[in-house]
C-alpha cells in the first residue's frame, strides 16, 4: 500500500526523480569503485595458506633498508634460525621458448625447491618442486600461460636452449609480490642462480646480493621474537665474515604490509574523498526533498487533519527516500563497473592484485549497504521536518512559504556541501601541484627522442663474459648504421626503470669510511657513448671507450655525489677503489648526478664501469633518434635478429614512457582525486543554485514589493548574490579549518608541497567563490526580472 502510494507520488515529478537518482548514483558509484580497489588490494586475504605467518626478509645497511640477499647469507639463515618453518628465495629470469614457429619471450621466476611449500599453495594440476636433482630441469606453468599455451603435464619445453618437463600448473590467479611470472623453474642448487657468473658457487657467494626472500613463521613464534633471532644471526655473521657482513643487518616485514605499505595511504585518501562526495550528494538530495516537501505542506496538512499519523507520514517519506537511494544504487553499481575498468586501464601496473578488482559479493554488499544508509541519511531530516506541519498556517488559503526552520536546514546543508567540496578541492589541489613539481624535476638526463630495448642473453649460448661483450658490441655497431640513429649505447638499467646493481666499495688509502659516508654505490656497466646519448654532462676527465676491454686496466666514471662522498675536497681523477679487494677501478671521469631510484629521491652515489670489463647478460639498449624514436623499433630489431634470430627483445618503449611509468601512482592519485573534486564542485554549485532559485520563488512577493517601492535591478541582484556568497563564505570558513586538520593525512603523498600550502588554499577559495557567484547570479537575474504586478496579483 505504502509502496504503491510512493510510486504514484514520485511518478508525478520525473525531473525531481531523475536529478536525485543521478546525483546519488555519482556518489554511490564512485564509493563502490574505490571500495572494490581497497577490497582487492587491502582487505582480501592473500592467496597463500596462513598468509599472516609469511614475512619478507631483507638485508640492511646503516644507510639503506630492504636490500636483496646474498646466497651464502641465505644458507646461513636457513641453517641457523629457530623461528621459521622454511625460508625460500626467488629471482626473476627472462626465458625464450624456442620450440615453436617463432621464439616466445616469457617472464620466469627461478625459486628454491621449498618455495611452494613455504607459500603453502597447492597446484591446479600436477605437483610442486621437490629436492630431487632431476627437478632442476622441470617447470611449473602459471594457470594463465597454461591456458594460453595449451600445454599438458609431461610436455617438454625448450627454454633458453634447454629442455624442461612440465610437472605442474599453479592455481588460477596465483602470483607473488614483486614479480609476474608465466612459469616457474627450480634452482639447480639451494640458491637461485645469480644474474652474473663471478666464478663462485651461488651458495658460497656473499658479496653479491640478488635474492628476494620470503619466510614462514612457526605457529608459536611472533615476528618480534623472529626478528630477535635473526639479529643474533646477523651479529654472528658480521663477526665471522667481517669483510662482507660487518655493517649488514636483517629486517623482517609482514608480507601483507610489504605489499600494501606504499599504496595504503593513497587508497584511504581516495576512499575518504569519495565518502565526502557521497555526503555532498546526500546533502543535495536532502535539499531537493526539503524543497519538494515545502510544496507538499498543504497536502501533508490535509492528510494529517484527516487522521494520518505522523508515523505513517514519516514511513511514506522514508520509503520515497529509500526507493530513490536503491534505484540510484543500481545505477551506481553500473557506473562503478565502468569506473573499475577505467581504473584497471589507467592505474599503476605495479599495485598487487589491482588487476583482480571486480564486482564480487563483498563489493555488491557494500553498494547495497551504502544505498540503504544513503537513503536514511538524506531522508530522515526532511521526513521529520515535513511530518509535523502547522495545520493552521498550512491550510490557510494562499499559504506558500516554508517555515524558518526548514529554510535554515536547507542553508545548513548548502554550507556543509561547500565545506566538503573545499576539503576535496584542497586535497586535489595539493596532489596536482605536487605531481606538477615532481614531473618537472630535472632527472639529470634528456629523455627526448630515445628508444629503449631490453635484451637478456641466454647463458646456454652466451656462457662466457667475452661472448656477452662481443654480442653487445656487434648489436651497437649494426644499430648505429641505421638511418635516423644519432647514437646508440647500452646500460644495465636506464634511470627510473628500477634496474641497477649495488655494491659496497673500499676506497684506496681509506680503509674505514668517514662518519656519514655511504658504504655502497650503485653500479651501472655502460657502453661507450652512453653519457652523450642520454644527455648526461661529462664534467671532468674522459668517457669510457672500446679500448677499455677485459685486457685493459679496470676503469670507471663516477657521479658527482660519488666523487663528493668518497673523495671529499680531493680530485677524484686517478683515484682507485675496489669492490672485492682484488680488482681495482681507476676513476677516469666525473659526470652529473642522475636520479635513478625516483624523481622524488635524492641522487645516490653512482659508478659507471665498462660493459666489457663487467659484462652483464641483461642490458638495455638506448637509441638516440633524429626523429620519432618508435620509427627505430623495426630496423633495430631486424639488426639484432640478424646477429641472433632467436634472441627475445623486451620492453621496447621510448624513454619518456619509462619516466611516465615511474610516476604512474602519483599521477593516478592526482587525476582521480581531481575528478572527484570537480564533481564535488559541480554538485555544490547545483545545490547552491537550487537553494537560491527556490528562495527566489518563495520570496516573489517580498521582491515585488521592493521593486514597487523603487528598488533597482542592482539592488535585487545584490540581495540574492550576497545571500549566496554569505553561505559560501560560511562554508569556506568551516572547510578551511577542517582542511587544515585533514591535510596532514596527505603529507606522505606530497612532494615539495606543504599540507598547509597557502597558495593552494587561496586558489581553491577563489575558485569556490567564483562558482558560488555564477550559481547565485542566475537566480538573481531571474529575481530582477520579477514584475511586481504579477507577484502581488494573488496576494
Amino acid at each position: 500500500m505504502i509502496l504503491r502510494s510512493t510510486l504514484r507520488s514520485l511518478s508525478k515529478e520525473p525531473g525531481f526523480v531523475a536529478t536525485s537518482i543521478v546525483t546519488l548514483a555519482l556518489g554511490i558509484g564512485s564509493s563502490t569503485a574505490i571500495f572494490s580497489v581497497i577490497e582487492s588490494v587491502l582487505l582480501r586475504p592473500l592467496p597463500y595458506g596462513d598468509a599472516q605467518r609469511l614475512v619478507v626478509v631483507w638485508e640492511t645497511e646503516p644507510d639503506r633498508d630492504e636490500l636483496n640477499v646474498s646466497g651464502a647469507n641465505l644458507i646461513d639463515w636457513q641453517d641457523q634460525n629457530a623461528s621459521f618453518d622454511g625460508i625460500a628465495a626467488f629471482v626473476p629470469v627472462m626465458l625464450t621458448r624456442g620450440d615453436g614457429d617463432l621464439p616466445e619471450r616469457l617472464a620466469g621466476v627461478e625459486v628454491t625447491p621449498n618455495f611452494f611449500d613455504v607459500m603453502d599453495v597447492l597446484p591446479h594440476l600436477g605437483r610442486g618442486f621437490s629436492d630431487d636433482p632431476t627437478d632442476a630441469m622441470s617447470v611449473i606453468l602459471s594457470y594463465e600461460y597454461w591456458e594460453r599455451a595449451s600445454g599438458a603435464l609431461g610436455d617438454t619445453l625448450s627454454l633458453n636452449d634447454r629442455n624442461y618437463t612440465v610437472i605442474g600448473v599453479t592455481a588460477a590467479g596465483f602470483k607473488i609480490p614483486f614479480e609476474n611470472a608465466d612459469l616457474w623453474t627450480r634452482s639447480p642448487k639451494r640458491v637461485p642462480t645469480p644474474p652474473i657468473d663471478v666464478g663462485v658457487p651461488p651458495d658460497e657467494l656473499r658479496g653479491l646480493h640478488w635474492l628476494r626472500v620470503i619466510a614462514r613463521l612457526k605457529r608459536d613464534v611472533t615476528i618480534e621474537s623472529a626478528q630477535a633471532d635473526l639479529d643474533v644471526i646477523a651479529a654472528r655473521l658480521a663477526t665471522t665474515y667481517s669483510e662482507d657482513n660487518a655493517k649488514r643487518g636483517i629486517q623482517l616485514v609482514p608480507l601483507h604490509e610489504q605489499i600494501t605499505g606504499d599504496v595504503r595511504p593513497a587508497l584511504f585518501v581516495l576512499f575518504g574523498a569519495v565518502g565526502f562526495l557521497l555526503l555532498i550528494a546526500c546533502a543535495n538530495v536532502a535539499n531537493l526533498l526539503l524543497a519538494r516537501a515545502s510544496g507538499r505542506e498543504r497536502e501533508i496538512a490535509i492528510r494529517a487533519s484527516l487522521g494520518a499519523t505522523r508515523r505513517r507520514i514519516v514511513t511514506e517519506l522514508l520509503t520515497e527516500s529509500l526507493l530513490l537511494a536503491l534505484t540510484a544504487g543500481a545505477l551506481g553499481l553500473m557506473l562503478s563497473h565502468a569506473l573499475m575498468r577505467w581504473i584497471l586501464v589507467l592505474g599503476p601496473s605495479d599495485v598487487f592484485r589491482l588487476d583482480a578488482v571486480d564486482l564480487n559479493p563483498a563489493v555488491f554488499f557494500f553498494s547495497l549497504t551504502v544505498s540503504f544508509a544513503t537513503g536514511l541519511v538524506f531522508g530522515v531530516l526532511p521526513a521529520i521536518q515535513t511530518s509535523n506541519p502547522n495545520l493552521q498556517s498550512s491550510l490557510k488559503d494562499g499559504a506558500r512559504s516554508s517555515s524558518g526552520s526548514s529554510r535554515r536546514l536547507r542553508e545548513t546543508l548548502v554550507v556543509a556541501e561547500v565545506s566538503l567540496a573545499l576539503i576535496l578541492l584542497v586535497s586535489a589541489g595539493l596532489l596536482i601541484r605536487s605531481f606538477y613539481l615532481l614531473r618537472n624535476v630535472d632527472p639529470g638526463f634528456s629523455p627526448q627522442n630515445i628508444l629503449t630495448m631490453r635484451l637478456w642473453l641466454p647463458d646456454s649460448r652466451y656462457d662466457e663474459p667475452a661472448k656477452i661483450a662481443a654480442a653487445y658490441r656487434e648489436f651497437l655497431e649494426r644499430i648505429e648504421t641505421i638511418s635516423g640513429v644519432e647514437s646508440a649505447s647500452a646500460v644495465l638499467g636506464v634511470p627510473l626503470s628500477g634496474t641497477s646493481a649495488n655494491f659496497g666499495i673500499t676506497v684506496e688509502g681509506r680503509p674505514e669510511p668517514l662518519p656519514g659516508e655511504e658504504l655502497s654505490a650503485g653500479f651501472q656497466p655502460v657502453a661507450p657513448g652512453y653519457f652523450r646519448t642520454m644527455g648526461i654532462p661529462l664534467l671532468r676527465g674522459r668517457d669510457l671507450a672500446l679500448t677499455d676491454d677485459d685486457g685493459a686496466p679496470m676503469v670507471a666514471v663516477v657521479s658527482t655525489t660519488a666523487a663528493e662522498r668518497f673523495w671529499p675536497s680531493e680530485d677524484p681523477l686517478g683515484k682507485r677503489f675496489t669492490q672485492d679487494g682484488e680488482d681495482w677501478f681507476e676513476v677516469v671521469g666525473v659526470v652529473s648526478d642522475v636520479l635513478h631510484n625516483g624523481l622524488d629521491q635524492d641522487p645516490r652515489a653512482e659508478v659507471y664501469g665498462s660493459f666489457q670489463q663487467a659484462p652483464f647478460p641483461f642490458m638495455t639498449l638506448v637509441l638516440k633518434s633524429r626523429g620519432e624514436p618508435e620509427a627505430l623499433r623495426a630496423p633495430a630489431e631486424k639488426e639484432i635478429h640478424a646477429v641472433d634470430p632467436a634472441l627475445p627483445i623486451y620492453k621496447v618503449m621510448p624513454l619518456t614512457a619509462v619516466i611516465a611509468e615511474s610516476v604512474a601512482e602519483p599521477r593516478f592519485n592526482a587525476f582521480l582525486l581531481g575528478i572527484f573534486a570537480a564533481t564535488a564542485i559541480l554538485l555544490a554549485a547545483i545545490g547552491l543554485y537550487g537553494l537560491m532559485a527556490y528562495n527566489v520563488s518563495q520570496r516573489q512577493r517580498e521582491i515585488g514589493i521592493r521593486v514597487a517601492l523603487g528598488a533597482e535591478t542592482r539592488d535585487v541582484l545584490g540581495l540574492v548574490v550576497r545571500e549566496g556568497l554569505f553561505l559560501t563564505l560560511c562554508g569556506l570558513a568551516i572547510g578551511l579549518v577542517t582542511a587544515l586538520a585533514a591535510s596532514r593525512f596527505l603529507e606522505a603523498l606530497l612532494f615539495q608541497v606543504a599540507p598547509t600550502d597557502a597558495a593552494t588554499y587561496g586558489v581553491v577559495a577563489l575558485v569556490l567563490l567564483a562558482v558560488a557567484f555564477v550559481a547565485s547570479i542566475v537566480p538573481a537575474r531571474r529575481a530582477a526580472r520579477i514584475d511586481p504586478l504579477v507577484a502581488l496579483r494573488y496576494e
